[in-house]
């Protein structure tokens, strides 16, 4: 095999924290489905960041972890009021609008 030769990857494990700064534990094994690089999480609380890393597997094994990705469990913000007009000039127009409720999360 020529060095230069790409080692086709045959799945990918993902990891998982508990929200709580936890310790990591696989929720995902795509050992033979290579084609699949997504997934749903599920039971989630909302306002708390889960942690991710990933792992790549191929014949001779698998990876080292990627770099951990924060991500906050949110719903989307509601209750969007419409904005208003507080001036305007010949070429200006100044508006303003409230901050929506956050929902879980800091907007």
């Amino acid at each position: 095999m020529d060095p230069t030769d790409l080692v086709e990857v045959t799945g990918y494990h993902l990891f998982m924290d508990d929200g709580y700064n936890g310790d990591f534990t696989i929720v995902y094994n795509g050992t033979d489905k290579p084609f699949t690089a997504q997934y749903t999480a599920v039971g989630l609380t909302i306002g708390l960041p889960y942690r991710f890393k990933v792992q790549s597997e191929n014949i001779n094994g698998l990876s080292q972890f990627s770099e951990v990705a924060e991500i906050y469990a949110c719903l989307k913000p509601f209750r969007l009021p419409a904005p208003t007009k507080v001036a305007t000039t010949r070429t200006s127009i100044t508006i303003k609008w409230q901050e929506p409720v956050a929902n879980g999360c800091a907007i």
